[in-house]
């Protein structure tokens, strides 16, 4: 027992750090804005092929997924690697739906044009629908990785504060103005104006928006949350993760978020099961959850469960020095 309390002093630090109030969740590029690759245009193909997807896009607006899928394929007789025309014929495929099929081509746009997360993420969706669940995370962190990446290397340029009051006072109902305006009290660190605006967000109708909003639901929960961590109220905090949980249960950060929070109340053996449904739903966990489920598990006076999660955390951090 006194080995224990010694291995759980040495990380002290590391756990105190663990166990935080979450940072935002980096913010994520929106997948659908990604342009062709390059020298993929619609322009670019030829007369033959460009007639076949205009045809293909009008049967897919009355839902005529077989004679879009037809339409297509007399555009891939003239180019028969087109992107554009691959890509078309395999969102029809899985409309059908055609799972096979939609994989297939999936599966070579994926292989040919790198680094697409925009493809990557309906792979995955067609994955999950045909029970491949493995594949299907696998896919989904590889292209959040992309998107994170996307979005780090080109900020958000946010219009000015009077032009955002402006265009909300023209439309009272637009969601994309409020989203700019909890961005910009985010970064003035003014967190309660900023978790106001994100409830706007949240709260009007999509239908009433006025404009397409490219901010998923999800990260405005997490970004709401994070904001009521940094004033203190963790109450709200956990009731934003728990929405999220709602939208994607295998969410691991949303668990361990939800964890930090408990945590922060004192709820510790509530925080240790978030912290081993974090750890359950991670496809490659990090050493993050297990310091924070070791020192709610010391909370409890739990000191083999500690234990045995600060080995855990040794054997990661070994296996991140081996690599």
């Amino acid at each position: 027992m006194a080995r224990a309390h010694q291995m759980i002093a040495t990380f002290l630090i590391a756990l105190a750090t663990a166990t935080a109030p979450a940072a935002a969740v980096p913010r994520i590029a929106d997948p659908s804005s990604l342009p062709a690759p390059a020298g993929e245009a619609l322009g670019n193909l030829p007369p033959a092929a460009q007639e076949a997807y205009k045809q293909a896009l009008t049967f897919k607006r009355s839902n005529q997924w077989k004679e879009a899928i037809a339409a297509l394929n007399k555009g891939l007789a003239a180019k028969a690697d087109s992107y554009l025309l691959i890509k078309e014929r395999a969102e029809c495929y899985s409309r059908l739906p055609d799972l096979t099929r939609a994989l297939a081509d999936l599966n070579y746009l994926v292989d040919h044009f790198k680094r697409r997360a925009d493809n990557m993420l309906q792979r995955a969706d067609v994955e999950r629908r045909m029970g491949r669940t493995a594949a299907a995370d696998e896919d989904k962190l590889a292209a959040n990785e992309i998107l994170e990446e996307i979005a780090e290397s080109q900020p958000m340029q946010l219009p000015s504060l009077e032009r955002i009051n402006a265009e909300i006072k023209r439309n009272p109902n637009n969601r994309t103005a409020y989203l700019y305006k909890a961005l910009h009290y985010r970064r003035l660190m003014d967190y309660k104006n900023a978790a106001v605006n994100f409830s706007k967000v949240i709260e009007i109708p999509p239908e009433k928006g006025g404009y397409r909003l490219n901010y998923n639901l999800d990260q405005c929960y997490y970004d709401r949350a994070d904001c009521y961590q940094k004033i203190g109220n963790y109450t709200g905090a956990i009731a934003d993760y728990n929405s999220i949980l709602k939208l994607d249960p295998d969410a691991e950060e949303a668990f361990l978020y939800r964890g930090n929070c408990k945590a922060q109340l004192g709820q510790w053996g509530s925080a240790a099961a978030d912290y081993t449904q974090s750890i359950e739903h991670d496809i490659q966990p990090t050493k993050t959850p297990f310091l924070a489920r070791a020192k709610a598990y010391e909370k409890l006076g739990k000191m083999d469960l500690a234990k045995r999660d600060l080995e855990k955390v040794k054997h990661i951090e070994a296996a991140k020095m081996d690599f």
